[in-house]
């Protein structure tokens, strides 16, 4: 039995059924399953009384905006890769690389000046 999860901003939950204890360790019949011929269906003991074992199955899913970011992720990284890749065959590539991450560099300082002024 799953407990206790819920969806996020990326986490979806759906399904499933959240009605069920636990079982509780230790006590007498606890974990044993059996066949309900009335109820058609297993049953499993929690320790004080048989419980249906339903069918519903909870389901977990990334939101769309998740999918949305990973994918963009992924998209920068094979990129990088392919830049860096480039890179190693081309000098020109590699050196206008080089270029990149130096105006990001001084991107970075020149934000964090501005941001160190404006409080």
């Amino acid at each position: 039995m799953i407990r206790n999860i819920s969806g996020s901003k990326y986490i979806q939950v759906s399904g499933g059924m959240n009605t069920n204890p636990y079982i509780s360790p230790g006590a007498s019949g606890a974990g044993m399953v059996r066949w309900s011929a009335s109820m058609n269906c297993l049953e499993v003991n929690d320790g004080n009384s048989w419980q249906p074992i339903h069918s519903a199955h909870p389901m977990i899913s990334l939101s769309s905006d998740a999918e949305t970011l990973l994918d963009w992720a992924n998209s920068k990284r094979q990129e990088e890769l392919r830049i860096a890749h480039l890179a190693a065959q081309h000098p020109t590539v590699a050196d206008a690389l080089a270029a990149v991450q130096l105006a990001k560099e001084k991107l970075q300082v020149v934000t964090a000046l501005c941001e160190t002024d404006s409080k």
